[in-house]
């Protein structure tokens, strides 16, 4: 479109309206294309908000459609795309974004007609649910800006809450807030779920499952105090993601999700997801609850922990040298000569860590991080290990190391942490990350490290990275070679993890 074209979608009345009348004459795509230019040139347009407003309206059952066309025609099972495709794919994702800053703009410019806060604030919260759910499919990392948008709406409709709404014939009062709550918490549980490791399939079942139930989850305002038992908390001041509230923690201002009525229902409803995902799902809902109890009778072996990025790299370099473990298992490794040939020499300070590593002399002498003991103690789930230690400050959904006590590395994320007061002590709920691992490093002469490689026997390597901007179908180079990270299957506070493939 020129510029001429471009302004009159925000200076003539019936432009839209020829649009609309004459867009199915045209290729999906080349749509798809004016939609999103139709859409950017309306966020320019001064327009008064009313206005906004009916186009807006006007054109958001065309542009669900035509994202949900872009959807059916590319997006495959497993998730993976060519350039190609997971170009269009983004395009659908970027018409979603306009609509969604769109209706953010109405429901939030200046405007003291709440009916159109209450209509456009439903619509922003619904876009935002279908961007997260597109996002999972072919996985992207969601942006933190809805939960910014979000957080602004859920706020303005605290404060407009003892306002009386006109009548406006748009829908009631109660029906609106209602849907908005309901939005609200659909939004949250997928969040919650953090459920990028599963199918597409699986994702709209889960999603559907979610929109339909949402108002088991109960919300209800942080007091200022410290809360009593283990739930969510979507902390809105700070626009981030919800996350598990630990009990003894103040949160305020905040919102506290209870999901112990939803997870119980998803053991017994009938959905067709299947068991192992419906138990994945309802493990995170719960927060992991039946699972640090779960340890099985068996003799504790006492091992070594290792927490954060630095420590788990170093450790993981000296044990895997030491024990030999990846030159044991390259014959039982997919894709595994491009991955290993990625592997560092040992870092500069590694040896003073080796000194409080391999001595148990100096071992005494060394941080209480870097030489913590434990008594390891196994599950009901192979997937899961506890660990038993002295009370100490740890973060969920970070990553940690185990040195066992047959000398191996077991890579794993705290999911559930538990101070039992009878014997001063902590129980650490650990996923285990099932592979072999390696310590990788940028190629610059002053980087930071990158993250850490894990090698899976008959599944794609997958690479653990700090939380940044990385984008699914993008490049990392490791020394000479290329890694293209193809998958986000999940991300964390602490860590992104992709799949990956060599280039």
């Amino acid at each position: 479109m020129n510029d001429l074209q471009q302004n009159s979608f925000a200076s003539e009345a019936n432009a839209i309206d020829l649009w609309l009348a004459d867009y199915k004459n045209h290729d999906q795509i080349q749509n798809s294309n004016q939609l999103y230019q139709i859409l950017k040139d309306l966020s320019q347009a001064k327009n008064e908000n009313l206005i906004i407003f009916d186009q807006l309206n006007k054109l958001t059952p065309t542009a669900i459609d035509l994202v949900s066309e872009l959807e059916q025609r590319l997006l495959n099972e497993a998730g993976f795309f060519d350039a190609k495709s997971r170009k269009l794919q983004r395009l659908g994702l970027h018409i979603i974004r306009e609509l969604i800053t769109l209706y953010h703009k109405t429901a939030t410019r200046g405007t003291h007609d709440q009916s159109i806060f209450y209509a456009s604030s439903q619509k922003a919260l619904t876009l935002i649910g279908q961007h997260m759910l597109i996002s999972a499919k072919i996985g992207e990392r969601p942006s933190n800006i809805y939960w910014k948008i979000t957080a602004q709406l859920y706020q303005k409709a605290k404060a407009n809450e003892v306002q009386a709404l006109p009548e406006n014939g748009i829908e009631s009062e109660q029906q609106l807030r209602s849907t908005i709550e309901s939005q609200l918490k659909r939004n949250i549980l997928f969040s919650i779920c953090n459920p990028y490791q599963l199918s597409c399939s699986e994702l709209e079942q889960l999603y559907n499952f979610l929109t339909e139930n949402a108002d088991m989850a109960e919300l209800k305002e942080a007091q200022p105090r410290a809360i009593g038992k283990l739930c969510f908390v979507w902390e809105y001041p700070t626009a981030s993601a919800p996350t598990v509230a630990l009990p003894g923690k103040t949160y305020h201002p905040a919102l506290l999700i209870n999901t112990d009525r939803l997870g119980s229902f998803l053991q017994t409803s009938k959905t067709q997801l299947p068991v192992r995902v419906i138990n994945a799902i309802q493990q995170r809902l719960s927060s992991y609850q039946k699972l640090i109890h779960s340890d099985i009778p068996s003799a504790p072996n006492v091992s070594r922990i290792f927490l954060g990025y630095e420590q788990i790299a170093i450790a993981s370099q000296l044990q895997l040298r030491k024990n030999k473990i990846f030159e044991q298992g390259r014959t039982h490794l997919d894709s595994s000569n491009a991955l290993i040939d990625a592997k560092l020499e040992p870092m500069a300070h590694e040896n003073l860590f080796m000194n409080a590593f391999i001595s148990d002399e100096q071992n005494s002498k060394s941080t209480k991080s870097q030489n913590n003991t434990i008594k390891l103690l196994k599950t009901q789930h192979l997937e899961f290990i506890i660990a038993v230690s002295t009370p100490e400050k740890q973060t969920l959904d970070s990553l940690v190391l185990i040195i066992d006590e047959k000398d191996k590395p077991l890579l794993g994320i705290i999911r559930r942490v538990l101070h039992v007061v009878q014997s001063n002590t902590q129980r650490i709920l650990i996923e285990l990350i099932p592979g072999e691992i390696d310590y990788l490093e940028k190629q610059e002469k002053d980087a930071d490290y990158l993250g850490l490689l894990v090698l899976r026997s008959g599944k794609p390597a997958e690479v653990l990275l700090k939380p940044k901007s990385y984008t699914t179908g993008s490049v990392i180079q490791i020394k000479q070679h290329k890694l293209i990270l193809e998958k986000l299957t999940e991300i964390t506070p602490h860590f992104m993890r992709y799949q990956i493939n060599p280039e």
